[in-house]
């Protein structure tokens, strides 16, 4: 009989281990900014915690071992974390990446392709930025962001602070999530099923086309790159050929209020970098759909 409970027991206490290993890997799917750091499995009293017994692996993240550091220029400070040694690659689809340019003391945000690996560490990790602001008749350092990079990229919850609109409070000014770079809640279509390779990126905010966009040939180049505001194109939307050429530029409003302006090809090239010439009556008919869409929603 005795038996029979202890295997009950022993049971349940790996149950419960595994359930909470499923509720770790769904952090990023809540709504606060994840806490990844590895902790302890096991519910242990602080006194075997102060003997040493079990100790946190500080600043362990997705298992990879980051270094803390602040950066500090004028009256901002940054606090992030950053890979010592480039364990993963920077990910393959996405239009940048943060790392820390230990030569200038800065955090660059580039095209994965301009990564310095000599003098850069890939941003991993929790990250935030403080500065002085006034609250009454008190200067305080308050946080003005913070936010969660894998490996590079924005993930999870990011926020934005600072004061409202009469200059008084000061409030939470925008929250967004991401996944691995990308909104998350961007329409993502892929050339296979096992959904490896990466078609095309539809940022989506609140339900509207907001942010980068970006499409894939299927070796993994990109073919087209834009942004959209509002549901609607703006500013420059360039083409790349199979080879990374550029295809083609195309301006569009620099902002939603101004949607009337009409949208004319800037250059075009031939798959050697050749300028061709340009041919200015060219009807531009994804402008005009995405008028329509605007319309729509409207």
């Amino acid at each position: 009989m005795k038996k029979l409970i202890f295997i009950l027991f022993f049971s349940l206490v790996c149950t419960f281990t595994y359930a909470q290993d499923d509720l770790d890997l769904m952090d990023l799917d809540n709504d606060t900014i994840p806490d990844l750091a590895v902790k302890p499995k096991n519910d242990t009293s602080k006194k075997k915690l102060e003997k040493g017994t079990l100790k946190v692996k500080k600043n362990v993240f997705y298992g990879l071992k980051t270094k803390k550091t602040f950066l500090k220029n004028g009256s901002v400070t940054e606090i992030f974390n950053y890979l010592p040694n480039q364990i993963e690659k920077p990910a393959k689809y996405t239009d940048q990446i943060a790392w820390y340019n230990t030569q200038k003391r800065n955090i660059a945000n580039t095209d994965p392709a301009k990564f310095n690996k000599k003098i850069g560490k890939i941003l991993h990790g929790p990250y935030k930025k403080m500065q002085p602001v006034r609250i009454g008749n008190k200067q305080v350092n308050m946080v003005v962001e913070e936010g969660f990079y894998y490996v590079g990229t924005k993930h999870g919850r990011w926020e934005k602070f600072g004061k409202d609109a009469m200059d008084k409070d000061f409030v939470l000014l925008d929250k967004t999530k991401y996944v691995k770079g990308w909104l998350k809640e961007s329409e993502k279509t892929y050339y296979d099923t096992s959904k490896n390779k990466l078609k095309e990126v539809i940022p989506i905010k609140n339900g509207k086309k907001e942010g980068k966009y970006f499409a894939f040939y299927e070796h993994g180049r990109i073919s087209v790159r834009g942004e959209y505001q509002n549901g609607l194109r703006i500013s420059k939307w360039t083409e790349y050929h199979h080879n990374g050429e550029k295809k083609k530029e195309t301006k569009y409003p620099n902002t939603f209020s101004n949607r009337t302006e009409k949208p004319y090809i800037i250059a075009q090239w031939d798959e050697q970098g050749k300028k061709l010439a340009v041919n200015v009556e060219n009807e531009i008919k994804e402008q005009q759909e995405d008028r329509e869409d605007i319309s729509d929603e409207e």
